[in-house]
């Protein structure tokens, strides 16, 4: 497994967050990847958590992060979620997960199920609890997966919203943002 490297998607993610920051002051980021978001976000003065299932990924963050602004410096975690964390805990959490339609699940920061949707569905069932009350997730789709089953998924759970798209010549990267109804 390897760790997922800076790419359109993760600079996209980025280029959203400055246009439209998180509310709060606490976010939680599932899946640092190469620690990119992370730092990012910490630069922003964002109190940051991260989660990352590979260690590999998340040594990476570390490293990233030892070199970069060191008076707000993220609590890192090794584990594929928000399951290790206790409810409305968050202001905020995002997500840039794998979305890529597959039907075999071989590279983790890439594919993301038959719909391109079900580990980014397991990431957000598995963090709406660590939300506080009035808090929001904000995550990456590609055109290429079935974003109208996510949304069938969270109907009446959920209220999201399209707040940022970029064309790419082989697909549409989309950033949501999903608040508790």
């Amino acid at each position: 497994m390897t760790v997922y490297e800076v790419s359109d998607d993760t600079l996209f993610l980025i280029s959203t967050l400055k246009e439209y920051p998180l509310p709060g002051h606490v976010v939680l980021e599932i899946g640092t990847g190469n620690g990119l978001i992370t730092e990012c976000l910490t630069r922003m003065g964002y109190s940051v958590i991260g989660t990352e299932i590979l260690l590999q990924a998340l040594s990476r963050t570390a490293s990233r992060s030892a070199t970069g602004i060191r008076q707000n410096q993220p609590f890192l975690v090794l584990s594929e979620s928000a399951r290790a964390f206790r409810n409305g805990v968050f202001d905020s959490i995002i997500i840039n997960p794998p979305y890529l339609p597959s039907v075999d699940i071989n590279d983790m920061a890439i594919d993301g199920g038959v719909g391109g949707i079900e580990i980014l569905e397991n990431m957000i069932r598995s963090s709406i609890s660590s939300l506080v009350e009035d808090g929001e997730m904000r995550f990456l789709l590609s055109s290429r997966s079935d974003s109208q089953a996510l949304w069938d998924r969270f109907e009446g759970l959920l209220h999201l919203e399209v707040i940022s798209r970029k064309k790419l010549f082989f697909e549409e990267l989309i950033v949501i943002d999903a608040k508790r109804i």
